[in-house]
């Protein structure tokens, strides 16, 4: 049974079956192999590397309910992380493992079996200088842990290079400058102050600016910086930009870009301004409402990938706000989200705010409002505001203008209208072919576009292969009468390796014969799944989907 081909051929027969929430059971039972069989075990499945895998040989720990009093928690007979709870061997078995950990996940807010409770007495445990994990590289520090705080050392390591923490109180960071002492090689930190969404600025608590820009000056190798919300002064923050080692300043309440977007190289001849900001190349804000333009202290800075969040009730300031986007010279990514701010005290502000949506949606960002970033060598520009109309010479105009975009948003991720709201300019579908035919570097496309129209099937479909080199294609649409048209005029377009985002915004009605397709009993959701496998082999579409259709409507119905 220790053999080491039994234990391996074991493992691989038994856990393929399992689901990762069984995991932590095959770790009670593993408990009683041999270390040859654990070895066995963090090889063979995935994702060892993370916390769940060093628990293996330890009992599993038993948590107090959040609504139990101390004396209550007293006298319950929990697991702690206290050697006390754990046997000799455990022990040396944790310790062993504990080198194999780059990548820690502490959720203390839905603590299942990640980590132990962290007790204040630990004496009864001999920490080793470089912390429990000495290969840690990544601590993520989630959920209300306030008391936990206070041995958040245990997780820290010389080797860590990311760290998030996440609290409910911004005193938790008043000893970080401290804590993070040990961690010379941290080059992402990431700060998120939990606050109830009703708080409005004013309510909500700040750091001590001295205390975070000390902080910030103790860490040599700093590279990314995210503060939500950001609570700290513009002048600190201005400071804190200027650190030669930071390359990333987020201030907003967003992720980075979407995508994970390499950073350019330094320009071989870089603005002169930008001496004061030696290294600073993504920089993601949230603006207030009504603002103008982003804030004067980064004005010149070479960043070349920006992020800003200016949804607010207000759109009057939108074309003097893009126009400012155009000192940015060595802009190359450019994400800009914009959105009514329709929370309202009352029914009449609710009715008032659909009404706007309705009538001036497509007023909300023109393509004349975004001339002024034609100037720039933009490779992504994405959008994130109410379904933009184009017209087929400004599709044109812009492919010139950016000849080397990558990606191209123009609507939101949750564009969807419900009946009586939608906008009256939508793009058609077949606007599909005038972006591929003039974008030709273009990989990822999201649009809002009208699908009751679909163009008639060519008889070469290679004349009507407009995408290169397109890898994802994001729809939003309106209505859609006929799906299976619309799935073989993509398939016409799209090249073979493009992925179609699935996804419920769109809506169908169903003009179809049934006696020529038999589809009368399906819902939207299997009409979506079937062009989805209308999708798949595109190479040979003549055949696979033609014979798929041809199947369906030929199939005796049950």
């Amino acid at each position: 049974m220790h053999h080491f081909w039994e234990i391996n051929e074991l493992i691989i027969e038994t856990f393929a079956f399992l689901e990762p929430g069984d995991l932590f059971h095959c770790a009670q039972v593993s408990k009683r192999l041999s270390v040859h069989a654990l070895d066995s075990l963090y090889r063979e499945l995935e994702g060892l590397y993370n916390v769940l895998s060093i628990l293996s040989p330890i009992n599993p720990p038993r948590y107090p309910r959040a609504d139990q009093d101390e004396e209550t928690i007293a006298s319950t007979d929990d697991y702690t992380f206290a050697k006390k709870s754990l046997s000799e061997d455990d022990w040396l078995r944790f310790q062993h493992y504990a080198q194999r950990v780059h990548q820690l996940d502490c959720d203390w807010m839905g603590n299942g079996y990640n980590i132990p409770l962290i007790t204040h007495d630990l004496q009864s445990v001999t920490l080793p200088d470089c912390g429990l994990f000495p290969n840690l590289k990544s601590l993520r520090w989630t959920g209300h842990h306030l008391p936990a705080f206070e041995n958040l050392r245990i997780g820290l390591s010389v080797s860590l290079r990311e760290l998030m923490l996440q609290a409910a109180s911004p005193v938790i960071f008043d000893r970080l400058p401290e804590v993070l002492q040990c961690c010379p090689e941290l080059e992402s930190v990431t700060l998120l102050l939990d606050y109830p969404q009703s708080h409005t600025a004013d309510e909500l608590p700040t750091f001590e600016d001295d205390k975070v820009f000390m902080m910030v000056t103790s860490l040599p190798k700093l590279k990314e910086l995210h503060l939500d919300p950001p609570l700290v002064s513009a002048e600190t923050l201005t400071s804190i930009s200027r650190k030669p080692s930071l390359t990333s300043l987020i201030i907003a309440s967003c992720p980075a870009l979407p995508r994970k977007i390499p950073l350019p190289p330094l320009p071989a001849c870089p603005l002169v301004e930008s001496d004061n900001y030696p290294a600073l190349r993504e920089l993601c804000l949230s603006l207030p409402p009504g603002s103008q333009k982003v804030p004067e202290s980064y004005a010149g800075c070479p960043i070349s990938s920006l992020l800003v969040d200016a949804s607010g009730p207000s759109t009057d300031n939108l074309s003097n706000l893009l126009q400012d986007f155009r000192q940015f010279r060595n802009l190359r990514h450019l994400v800009i989200i914009f959105s009514f701010d329709q929370t309202s005290t009352d029914e009449q502000d609710a009715v008032e705010d659909d009404t706007i949506l309705s009538d001036d949606a497509e007023q909300y960002l023109t393509f004349d409002m975004l001339r002024p970033l034609l100037s720039l060598s933009l490779v992504v520009f994405e959008a994130s505001t109410s379904p933009f109309f184009l017209l087929d010479r400004e599709i044109e105009e812009m492919a010139r203008c950016w000849p080397d975009l990558e990606s191209l948003c123009l609507c939101t991720p949750q564009a969807d209208f419900s009946e009586g709201t939608e906008p009256e300019k939508i793009m058609p579908i077949s606007s599909l072919e005038i972006f591929g035919r003039h974008f030709r570097n273009l990989k990822n496309l999201r649009l809002y576009v009208d699908a009751t129209v679909v163009p008639p099937l060519s008889e070469d479909v290679a004349e009507r292969h407009v995408f290169d080199c397109l890898l994802q294609l994001d729809l939003r649409g309106s209505k859609v009468e006929k799906p299976c048209d619309v799935a073989l005029y993509l398939a016409e377009i799209l090249p073979q390796k493009c992925e179609l985002v699935k996804y419920d915004g769109w809506t169908y009605e169903f003009f179809v014969d049934d006696m020529d397709y038999g589809w009368e009993d399906e819902t939207a959701r299997d009409v979506w799944d079937e062009i989805g496998i209308l999708f798949t082999g595109m190479q040979t579409f003549r055949l696979k989907v033609l014979h798929r259709l041809w199947s369906r409507v030929s199939s005796p119905k049950e």
